[in-house]
């Protein structure tokens, strides 16, 4: 069975998938590709108890495969990969920049050398409440009941993260 052209409107966004189901009474084999534009990160995710609140609009793309329909059969034979990236980005109540600065000077003299050889661009963005973030983007893969996420990179007015992550959905 072919399956052409899923949307899904989700989080103000959209979600397309396109893809095959063979021998759906038995082995239920399927393969799907899929995109995501546009959904908002602010309105997917409930922030309502954070201390800083994530904006921006998330897009990407997944391919995913398995057999089966029943959540054991899923376990052992989901799999797939996708890569998401989000766009005007911003962290909106937390600025990131201050606090490592603020880290910082505990270090002595650290402080007055910050003061006196930081550029003015960075000492303008040191004076915001919030984050503005560059690019943020994340490869993951899907095995089974686990997601691992490698590598995160989000990239801010001055510095730069990378990171990764692994998610059981049992947990």
């Amino acid at each position: 069975v072919d399956i052409k052209n899923v949307n899904v409107n989700l989080a103000e966004g959209t979600l397309t998938a396109k893809g095959k189901l063979k021998d759906y009474l038995k082995a239920q084999q399927f393969v799907f590709d899929g995109q995501m534009d546009g959904v908002l990160v602010e309105r997917l995710i409930d922030q309502t108890n954070l201390p800083a609140k994530a904006q921006g609009q998330i897009k990407g793309n997944f391919h995913v495969l398995g057999a089966g329909f029943a959540p054991e059969a899923l376990k052992q034979s989901l799999h797939g990969n996708g890569h998401v990236e989000m766009v005007e980005g911003k962290l909106v109540g937390r600025n990131i920049l201050k606090l490592i600065v603020d880290a910082l000077s505990m270090i002595p003299q650290a402080q007055e050398k910050i003061d006196q050889n930081l550029p003015q661009q960075y000492k303008d963005i040191l004076k915001s409440p919030d984050t503005v973030l560059n690019k943020v983007t994340a490869d993951m893969t899907l095995q089974g009941d686990t997601i691992v996420v490698k590598p995160v990179e989000v990239e801010a007015q001055g510095f730069l993260m990378q990171g990764s992550s692994e998610v059981n959905f049992e947990q």
